[in-house]
């Protein structure tokens, strides 16, 4: 069944909507998937390390080498580090395409709440989700990528290709993740639950709106009014940007971006669409 917001849509952006959710799976050959073990284990080491540095290398990597595999163009990757945040929530990452064919894929390893790495899990869903903006175009050929229930199954089998090569540190990650540390005492326990409790009194609650939006870049404060209906040809001084608050049950919604923090987001001032995805979690930097 489609997202409330489906029903806003054009009758060209229902078309594509409903090509989106038709394709459910990402299929990678076994040889591309065995050809990123190695760099998806480097991720998780670098993430643990805290390094932003070979975070960034591994993420590039492991792009590439997907994108090789699956026969498309390989966008840009770049890894920021702290997450900027608002009271839409968290910005996980970003994807950006360009109308000449460009594209750039953003993710933030950094929460807000306590500028701790993220999770591994976490990181690589949010790096399988802009992935798969960037195959809607170049593999699926759509002219927009949409949030449908085809676009998050396509994600998750993408995600589970990729676990299914790390099975022994999955196993210990989910046994670290069942236990609490063995150190850590009440007083620091209750320090995380508060922390964690504050970051979800700050959530937004989410709506079921579509999650197209048009703004202008003026002194890089981006400002922005809904707008259901955009169109890729747009002009070209004008951004189309795409910002989503969701989580994996619920449809998108549309927040209001606030600027990032300096050093965090770099501009993309000719870019002609922008998808967003942004979380209210309390805490991801487990697992």
């Amino acid at each position: 069944m489609p997202f409330d917001y489906y029903a806003s849509l054009s009758a060209k952006n229902k078309r594509i909507y409903l090509a989106s959710d038709r394709v459910r799976e990402i299929l990678v050959p076994d040889a591309a998937l065995a050809n990123v073990a190695l760099e998806l284990r480097r991720l998780r080491t670098a993430l643990g390390a805290a390094s932003q540095r070979a975070s960034a290398q591994s993420s590039r990597e492991i792009v590439r080498r997907l994108t090789e595999a699956l026969g498309v163009a390989t966008p840009e990757t770049r890894v920021h580090e702290v997450r900027p945040h608002g009271d839409y929530g968290e910005l996980h990452g970003l994807y950006t395409r360009w109308e000449d064919g460009r594209a750039r894929i953003e993710v933030w390893m950094r929460t807000a709440v306590n500028e701790r790495p993220v999770a591994f899990r976490t990181f690589l869903r949010t790096l399988a989700h802009e992935l798969v903006h960037h195959l809607d175009y170049v593999q699926l050929t759509l002219d927009d990528s949409f949030h449908t229930e085809g676009f998050f199954a396509r994600e998750s089998s993408l995600v589970k290709q990729l676990l299914a090569t790390q099975p022994q540190a999955e196993t210990r990650a989910r046994q670290r993740e069942a236990a609490p540390p063995a150190s850590e005492s009440r007083e620091d326990k209750l320090t995380r639950l508060r922390e964690r409790l504050g970051a979800v009194r700050k959530r937004r609650p989410l709506d079921e709106r579509g999650a197209r939006a048009r703004a202008s870049t003026a002194s890089g404060c981006d400002t922005t009014t809904p707008e259901p209906q955009p169109t890729r040809a747009a002009v070209a001084p004008i951004e189309a940007s795409v910002t989503v608050a969701a989580t994996l049950e619920a449809p998108p919604s549309t927040p209001t971006p606030r600027r990032p923090r300096k050093g965090a987001r770099p501009s993309s001032a000719s870019a002609d669409n922008q998808l967003a995805l942004t979380f209210g979690v309390p805490d991801d930097t487990k697992g």
